[in-house]
């Protein structure tokens, strides 16, 4: 299988505290601090004291409760090699540094394409012999793997997928929801962690295509 042969559909960014304060978060307080960049067009926002959501037309969005704050980016199959969420996730800890946050969340939605994706992650992952004879044919296999990559717990959940593209069309194939999760983890932890995100992404994919090659 080519290294290439996978498709990231979003990424996304969770970021614990013991205390966010959602009623800050708003398109004004955003370009105001350089957190986004001051052209960037506002789809939807919304702001409450216990939950704050704003919604940017270039598919990014971030969404801040008591708890955790959260950014995700739409990518689809117009994926960029440099992605901001990453350096807003980092400046909004900055200025915010006072808030005792305490752990952080990378995850990505990738498409590995497959033809027939509900008979091959059967047949790859399942072997015959751990099938009882009388037993009903497996039609279909979803999968959870947990790994420790340097060090952290990292999460992988295969399903067999169908995702319609503006351009491509349908494709059909496996779907993983990658999750690395730093528990206990300072600002600074933090900030060091989205600093090498791109590291981290090809590590992702790398054992990614380990999995299904």
């Amino acid at each position: 299988m080519k290294k290439t042969s996978h498709i990231v559909l979003s990424a996304d960014i969770v970021v614990l505290a013991q205390f966010h304060n959602p009623s800050i978060l708003n398109p004004d307080f955003l370009k105001n601090n350089k957190i986004v960049d001051r052209n960037w067009k506002v789809a939807e926002t919304i702001t409450t004291t216990p939950f704050s959501q704003t919604r940017f037309k270039n598919g990014i969005s971030m969404t801040v409760d008591n708890e955790r704050m959260n950014i995700t980016q739409k990518i689809n199959d117009n994926y960029h090699e440099i992605s901001p969420i990453y350096d807003i996730a980092s400046e909004y800890i900055k200025i915010l540094e006072h808030v005792k946050y305490t752990a952080l969340g990378l995850n990505w939605d990738i498409l590995v394409p497959i033809k027939t994706p509900d008979s091959w992650l059967v047949g790859h992952f399942l072997k015959k012999t751990s099938i009882p004879k009388s037993s009903p044919a497996v039609k279909g296999l979803n999968l959870t793997m947990n790994f420790n990559l340097d060090g952290n717990i990292t999460s992988f959940q295969l399903a067999p997928a169908l995702i319609n593209f503006k351009e491509k069309g349908p494709v059909e194939g496996v779907l993983v929801r990658a999750n690395i999760h730093y528990e206990n983890a300072s600002s600074n932890e933090i900030r060091k962690k989205l600093q090498t995100w791109k590291e981290t992404q090809q590590s992702i994919e790398k054992q990614i295509h380990k999995l299904i090659s």
